[in-house]
Order: C-alpha cells, then structure tokens, then sequence
C-alpha cells in the first residue's frame, strides 16, 4: 500500500491536471446588481473592541431600524469602511 501511495504521489506531481483559466472578467457591480455601489469611509479612533456601524434612511442602511445596522470594517490608521449597493 505504501509504495502504491508513493507511486501516485509522483504521478500527480508529474501530471497537475488542466489548469483553470478564468472564462471572463466579471462585470461590474452595477451592472449584477443595479443601482450604484457607495463607500463610506471615516477616520475615527474607538477603544480597543468598539465598532463602528452605518445606518440611514435607505433600506440597505437599516432604514434608521439599529437592528439591522451595517458593520464598517476598521482598516489602517483609524479608518473605518464599507461598500453598499443602493438601488437607483
């Protein structure tokens, strides 16, 4: 069994299969989805394990409802984003 494991092994690095090509670039967000594609962003210190959160009028903000509020990922230097589809 061992040397018919080895035996495979060395086939499959002497045979890797078809390479996966991608078919296409992917259109662009607003073409999949319609409406436009928004970044908030905001630079702002918080505490170690605060978090920041979008919310607004829009359906896709939460519609002012708090539970259904949208994380802001934190990045470098303080800054806090995120990217939100909005229907025209």
């Amino acid at each position: 069994a061992k040397a018919r494991a080895t035996a495979q092994a060395k086939e499959a690095k002497t045979n890797p299969g078809p390479a996966v090509v991608p078919s296409e670039t992917p259109p662009p967000a607003e073409e999949v989805w319609g409406g436009d594609l928004y970044e908030f962003k905001i630079q702002y210190s918080t505490n170690f394990g605060e978090e920041m959160y979008l919310i607004g009028s829009a359906d896709e903000l939460g519609a002012w409802d708090l539970s259904r509020k949208v994380h802001m990922a934190w990045n470098k230097d303080n800054y806090w984003t995120v990217k939100v589809q909005i229907p025209a």
